[in-house]
């Protein structure tokens, strides 16, 4: 569960109550700091991403981290955030959009590696991060949160969902084909 409170400064987790406690203060954009940044609390996935979500998974771990943040912050805004790297975007339709764009699609297991690059252009960064989104938002919608976690936690994608990460990958791939782009 979710706690929202003025107790702590930071954002912590209680693994032993499974309560991840959230300074009511930094949400509202009062938190104490420079005076250009009052009134510009981070957003709740990003808060909950640094105290909650790190990932044990040796191979994917950072891939997926990554991916759940930005499809939190989907889930946390009733519209589409305009932020990068949706763009005011629903997560699937922007990945749509995105690939259709390069004509191309990274191979999943080097996403993580494109994203980083610092000599990449920022579009070929906003591709994996929507990539990473994408995979992650459509594992957790068809296949249910819970054998994400499972993963996320340590599992393989093998063990987990009786299949590798090529063929699921290959269902996402017929998905993202699959949208239709709308502007």
């Amino acid at each position: 569960s979710v706690s929202i409170s003025d107790d702590h400064l930071f954002p912590h987790y209680k693994r032993n109550k499974k309560l991840i406690a959230i300074p009511g203060n930094r949400l509202r954009g009062d938190a104490p700091g420079p005076p250009h940044l009052k009134g510009r609390g981070p957003g709740i996935p990003s808060l909950i991403s640094n105290v909650l979500m790190s990932s044990k998974n040796k191979s994917w771990g950072t891939f997926l981290e990554t991916g759940l943040e930005t499809y939190m912050n989907e889930l946390f805004h009733k519209k589409y955030d305009r932020a990068f790297p949706t763009m005011g975007k629903e997560i699937h339709q922007a990945t749509a959009t995105a690939y259709r764009r390069f004509s191309q699609l990274f191979p999943l297991k080097d996403v993580e590696e494109a994203r980083t690059r610092r000599q990449r252009h920022n579009s070929t960064r906003q591709l994996a991060y929507l990539q990473e989104a994408s995979f992650v938002k459509f594992l957790i919608e068809t296949h249910g949160k819970e054998k994400f976690f499972e993963v996320f936690d340590g599992k393989s994608f093998d063990a987990v969902y009786d299949r590798n990460i090529g063929i699921l990958e290959r269902e996402w791939i017929k998905l993202i084909n699959g949208i239709r782009i709308t502007n």
